[in-house]
């Protein structure tokens, strides 16, 4: 893979360096060879060079498709900074996050921009909106006026290339600025962890606007491989893409592996194929590698990490007692465990994840403060709880944000009663959360647990439920409402959200409650 040495990734030299005829990825019917994708982003670089300033920031807002792929390429080699937009985010939504962090430039699709009203062009408050089709960029909408940059060089001076947006715990979108250094070592160490090599083949059916998507086919292409690029995860395209393609890469969030391996289409398929197949979660359903084992001999690999810092722990043991596991450090990151008072806790305690590395974000972009979100000395905090076994695996315990405070002043750990729920029979998913009630001092909001349940068997009743648990836990920790539902909404990381499960049950429009 080429390298340039202090200021990242190379990118017109690595497509330039591989064999010009090999296909670097399909999308759909077509098929980009390396010559048509460095062809597509030379020019693509050009135009944003005649248009935008050096370091600005430009927003993407396209689902997955070549384009998305070609515009950030393009703008690592042009010295702009791409920040994509998930697809699925509302016009007010983007509006907003353009304010936020001073973005002036707004690159869409025709279909999108074809789809804007007068309004909608009026409420971006006249940035410019360009339509991007292949290596042609036009501009539609707007006027951006002098080419004024927002406070990115003055915080980070040249080194930023591309902003990711996490919700983080807030819920409220952060852009996580990632400089070209850190960009150069996420993308070494994806392809060194998953071992990604010049044959290697992937389906790549995560958002592009989000690190599992990016950073995927970004070391695919730096690697010389070759993928299939997917809309999204629609079940019988995906089942498709890959009984033609057979991958031997599969990096995907949990849902999407649970989803896959129940599809009819697949039943009986030969996994043989496979040389790494990842999820990324903080916790994995032990029924997912129970099935996963069943059916293809083998534990998926975990990756556990933050769009702050990419993979920060990889479990790619292969043990199936060890499979629901966060595994070890990756190459090139340290990592910590804190108690509350700050200090390193023991084996077997339960301490803050704290990571420290090379891959580690410059900043929050709409922080005034250049070091949000860091400790001293470069250390990142997680927000997660974390305990280390004796063997130096690491398992994750829960956010401490979703540790419920109840108007008693006793805390409950919603992973423990998780724990306790998933060993009734029957019971698939499920998710304990805090819900506001009246009860603390002078009638203030505390909280009680809720416990939301995917059944698998559909006999398994409340009661059958309660009796469970109140064997095997303090009367405080039960849950005071059980809900069952057809299923438990995810994330385009993959991860649930609680905040937003806590928003549609207070609003009932939780999936069948």
């Amino acid at each position: 893979m080429a390298q340039q040495t202090g200021s990242g990734l190379d990118w017109g030299l690595i497509l330039d360096e591989q064999d010009p005829e090999k296909v670097a990825f399909r999308f759909g019917d077509e098929a980009f060879t390396c010559r048509q994708l460095g062809a597509a982003t030379t020019a693509l670089a050009g135009r944003f060079r005649e248009e935008f300033a050096p370091g600005e920031i430009v927003a993407v807002w396209l689902p997955n498709c070549p384009e998305q792929l070609m515009a950030c390429v393009a703008g690592f080699r042009a010295g702009i900074v791409p920040m994509p937009l998930p697809s699925e985010a509302k016009l007010p939504e983007v509006a907003g996050i353009l304010r936020q962090s001073g973005c002036r430039q707004l690159i869409v699709s025709p279909r999108r921009h074809r789809a804007m009203s007068p309004s909608d062009l009026r409420g971006l408050d006249d940035r410019g909106v360009w339509a991007i089709d292949r290596d042609r960029l036009e501009r539609v909408a707007g006027n951006p006026g002098a080419r004024e940059l927002p406070d990115l060089q003055s915080r980070f001076g040249d080194a930023a290339a591309l902003v990711l947006h996490t919700s983080g715990t807030s819920c409220q979108p952060k852009g996580v600025v990632i400089s070209r250094s850190a960009l150069e070592h996420i993308i070494r160490g994806r392809i060194e962890s998953a071992g990604i090599h010049r044959d290697s083949v992937a389906v790549v059916a995560s958002s592009l606007a989000h690190s599992v998507g990016l950073y995927q086919a970004l070391a695919f292409l730096a690697a010389g491989a070759g993928f299939d690029l997917l809309a999204g995860y629609d079940l019988p395209v995906m089942a498709e893409r890959i009984q033609r393609c057979r991958p031997t890469h599969l990096i995907m969030v949990v849902a999407a592996f649970e989803k896959l391996l129940a599809f009819p289409a697949l039943r009986g398929w030969r996994w043989d194929h496979l040389e790494f197949a990842s999820v990324g979660a903080d916790r994995v359903p032990g029924q997912l590698q129970k099935d996963f084992l069943a059916r293809t001999g083998r534990t998926l690999a975990v990756s556990y990490g933050m769009t702050e810092l990419s993979w920060i722990l990889l479990n790619t043991s292969g043990q199936p007692g060890k499979s629901t596991s966060l595994g070890r450090p990756t190459p090139g990151v340290e990592v910590r465990l804190l108690g509350t008072d700050g200090e390193e806790v023991e084996d077997r305690e339960i301490g803050e994840l704290a990571a420290r590395s090379p891959k580690a974000m410059l900043g929050y972009l709409n922080d005034p403060d250049p070091v949000a979100g860091r400790m001293p000395d470069g250390w990142i905090m997680s927000g997660d709880l974390v305990r280390r076994d004796s063997d130096g695996d690491y398992w994750y315990v829960g956010r401490i944000s979703d540790v419920i405070g109840l108007a008693s002043g006793d805390l409950v750990s919603p992973f423990e009663v998780e724990r306790e729920l998933l060993g009734v029979p029957g019971i698939a998913r499920c998710v304990v959360l805090g819900m506001p009630c009246r009860g603390g001092a002078g009638g203030s909001v505390s909280e009680v647990p809720w416990a939301v349940v995917v059944r698998e068997d559909p006999a398994v009743t409340g009661d059958a439920i309660r009796d469970h648990l109140e064997a095997r836990l303090s009367d405080y920790k039960l849950p005071r409402r059980i809900v069952f539902a057809d299923e438990i909404p995810r994330g385009a990381s993959g991860k649930v959200s609680r905040a937003s499960l806590r928003r549609a049950l207070m609003e009932g429009s939780a999936p069948r409650v």
